[in-house]
């Protein structure tokens, strides 16, 4: 999984190796959040 925060939203990208993989950008109120909500979701895998 590789994460990249960018002010108020993140873009996730995940899949197996080798593959081109999905990606996910999530966008918050405030880049606080962001960062806290991106923290939370490091800490799960």
């Amino acid at each position: 999984m590789e994460q990249e925060v960018v002010g108020n939203s993140f873009t996730v990208t995940y899949g197996k190796i080798g593959t081109k993989g999905q990606t996910q950008t999530k966008t918050f109120d405030s880049a606080e959040e962001c960062l806290k909500e991106a923290g939370k979701l490091l800490s799960e895998k």
